[in-house]
């Protein structure tokens, strides 16, 4: 009966622990364009091409991605490192790139 057990524990925090997150961050990426804290720190996810914001579909791939991204062990996550614009997996699966949101202005020193 443990093999059973320990199955559905694993399957229940798979569910529960991580994907779920996951698919409330895509919600959130859908209405606002962005996930609480990158609104925190005034970044945007917006189209990669029309740099306007994503659509619910580019957010649902994006999504998708992110599920890909922590399956592989954050190994999506790894392109990063290695394009000008940034893109992990899941952006590039929805075509979009991340950006500053904050005025110009706002980031002059003070006199």
């Amino acid at each position: 009966m443990a093999p059973d057990s320990l199955t559905a524990t694993i399957l229940l925090w798979l569910a529960i622990g991580q994907c779920l997150p996951v698919l409330a961050t895509g919600v959130l990426w859908a209405i606002w364009g962005t996930s609480p804290g990158k609104r925190a720190l005034h970044l945007r996810i917006v189209d990669r091409d029309t740099g306007r914001q994503m659509t619910v579909r580019q957010a649902s791939l994006r999504t998708l991605g992110y599920l890909v991204c922590f399956a592989t062990c954050g190994a999506g996550f790894l392109p990063m490192l290695f394009n000008a614009q940034k893109q992990g997996l899941h952006d590039r699966m929805a075509n979009t790139v991340v950006i500053d949101d904050e005025p110009f202005d706002r980031k002059l020193p003070a006199k």
